[in-house]
């Protein structure tokens, strides 16, 4: 997701801009997550110092569930507010000294691209789930044999009983009673 904002650099403060973003792939964000494509709007406001951008993007997402281990898709959005700062200054095509050695900052390239591409990855990664799973009814896998009990059911006789329990195996109630 770039944009080539050379011109809308040289417009003066307060210029807008807004973009339509049509399923555009985005590959991998992070190490189980894979954005399979993005789409929404994205609006550029020009500020003192650069680029003021606000995005409302739906992204569809391939994740592992964490109970059957299985890849699921799953959708989520993402309200990106971001200020780019560019390299480069467009009127003189002199680099700027940056204000901080802060790498937490976006910046816009020497080519006056604007590359939305990691804030994107970043509010993704903040936006998915704490513990993924494929649905709410995901039996996940048996812990003896590690069937996907969502695909087949266990085939395993049942885990061995600790011999310190087995006491307890008599005062189960059968389950035709």
């Amino acid at each position: 997701m770039q944009y080539n904002v050379a011109q809308f650099l040289l417009e003066p403060t307060g210029s807008t801009r807004s973009v339509s973003v049509e399923r555009k792939p985005l590959g991998s964000l992070g190490a189980s997550q894979i954005a399979l494509g993005a789409q929404g709007t994205v609006h550029m406001l020009r500020t003192h110092q650069g680029i003021l951008v606000h995005a409302m993007l739906d992204v569809e997402m391939s994740q592992d569930c964490c109970r059957c281990l299985s890849t699921y898709r799953y959708a989520s959005s993402i309200d990106i507010e971001e200020e780019f700062f560019p390299f480069v200054d467009p009127d003189t095509g002199r680099t700027l000294d940056a204000d901080s050695d802060d790498d937490t900052d976006f910046h816009i390239d020497e080519e006056n691209t604007l590359d939305l591409t990691e804030a994107v990855r970043q509010y993704a990664i903040v936006g998915e789930p704490l513990k993924p799973l494929c649905g709410e009814n995901c039996s996940g896998l048996c812990h003896s044999c590690g069937a996907n009990l969502n695909l087949t059911p266990c085939q395993c006789q049942g885990a061995a009983i600790d011999p310190r329990w087995s006491a307890l195996a008599q005062l189960r109630v059968p389950d035709d009673q």
